[in-house]
């Protein structure tokens, strides 16, 4: 009696790990893109709503002028988040036009501000996008997205310092031009 309650509580702890490390595959194939995609599909979103249902409740010009740039800096985080591939006009059918129009946006905003493209950049983006949200307190959908926001930008600032110190090891192992050929 006593080995087959061993056998099942072994077995059951076997499906818990073999489930556990499904979900973490699962969680793994999400990249900080598709995060950061999600997150200024949310800023949109909650800008639209602030805007539509503020009519209603009164909102003053500068609660107008919160959620008109909240939808904006939505934007550009979709812009900044959306992948090259995606923005190809060969992919946008016969048309073509929307992926050049997204790739014309895409360039003048690496012209403008480079600092979006790389995660040090974006993560203090993302911050500020954050502290945006949570000045408009009472309001408990942008508290949950300035969190989520504010998660993702320290996300971003990690994997900056890391990759940053893997590129100055990468530039210390090289000796002169010749080692990069």
């Amino acid at each position: 009696m006593a080995s087959f309650n061993t056998l099942n509580l072994e077995s059951g702890r076997g499906m818990m790990n073999r489930s556990c490390s499904w979900a973490v595959a699962r969680v793994s194939q999400v990249s900080l893109h598709h995060l950061g995609f999600l997150a200024g599909t949310a800023l949109v979103a909650d800008g639209i709503i602030g805007l539509m249902f503020g009519l209603g409740m009164g909102l003053d010009t500068i609660q107008w002028v919160q959620e008109f740039i909240i939808v904006a800096f939505g934007m550009v985080v979709i812009l900044v988040e959306s992948s090259d591939r995606a923005a190809l006009p060969c992919c946008g059918g016969s048309r073509g036009t929307v992926g050049g129009v997204t790739t014309k946006l895409r360039q003048i905003l690496y012209h403008y501000a480079k600092f979006l493209f790389v995660p040090y950049g974006r993560g203090a983006y993302y911050v500020y996008c954050s502290m945006l949200l949570f000045a408009q307190y009472p309001d408990h959908l942008d508290v949950i997205i300035g969190l989520f926001m504010l998660a993702l930008s320290v996300v971003m600032v990690v994997v900056g310092c890391r990759s940053d110190s893997k590129l100055k090891l990468l530039k210390e192992s090289f000796n002169d031009a010749s080692d990069i050929k």
